[in-house]
């Protein structure tokens, strides 16, 4: 199959698999961690923290299982313009950062065209980086959030003699998501198809990145 796709077909495969990806890879895990807090301050729950994480991971793997499996499919059945164009060619191009790196790879030359499709993959690259970077501290207000929230509909907890045992209790919460964090991450970076390193890295590069603007 002809291998010769135009800098502007590439581009905008990157910015149609790369959305997907990013929606397969962080959308589902993120619906379920604001579901969980939904359900706790509506005081419906009949889990605890890392319960509910937990199913939120399961989730989580099962939506990045499914697109990497598509993928693959894609690529082995060569139903996108030859073998592995979307894993040699789309990808690396969607984590490329800069238009000297993306018109490099995509073997664009400047055409009006080509600057539309670029535009349009630098607006979700930029977009996508800022969003990794608040993540983290979302998953961390998540967390909190939710302990607090437990901890004020159990009587057993609102004495003011009970200080200690709240912040041990909010504490282990944290660590136990800091945990599954880093495992959903490299779930994650899978279903992302990342050429270099991992979410953890690119999620270190990108607040790098923002300390030098």
């Amino acid at each position: 199959m002809n291998l010769d796709v135009s800098a502007v077909n590439m581009m905008n495969s990157a910015f149609t698999f790369g959305l997907a990806s990013v929606a397969f890879a962080i959308l589902p895990f993120l619906f379920m961690i604001t579901k969980t807090v939904i359900t706790a301050k509506q005081n419906k729950h009949n889990f605890s923290l890392i319960n509910s994480i937990g199913l939120a991971y399961l989730v989580h793997c099962i939506s990045c299982i499914s697109f990497i499996t598509l993928v693959k499919m894609l690529d082995t059945l060569r139903t996108i313009y030859g073998g592995n164009y979307l894993q040699d060619k789309v990808f690396p191009l969607f984590w490329a950062r800069g238009k000297d790196e993306i018109f490099a790879l995509s073997g664009a030359n400047g055409s009006n065209e080509e600057l539309a499709s670029f535009t349009a993959l630098y607006v979700v690259q930029a977009a996508l980086d800022l969003g990794i970077i608040i993540l983290p501290f979302i998953c961390l207000v998540a967390t909190i959030s939710y302990s607090i929230i437990h901890l004020s509909s159990n009587n057993g907890y609102q004495s003011d003699s009970n200080i200690m045992q709240t912040t041990i209790y909010i504490f282990t919460n944290v660590v136990a998501m800091s945990v599954l964090f880093i495992i959903w991450a490299k779930v994650a970076s899978l279903a992302l198809f990342m050429p270099n390193g991992d979410l953890l890295n690119q999620i270190q590069q990108s607040i790098k990145d923002l300390s030098k603007i």
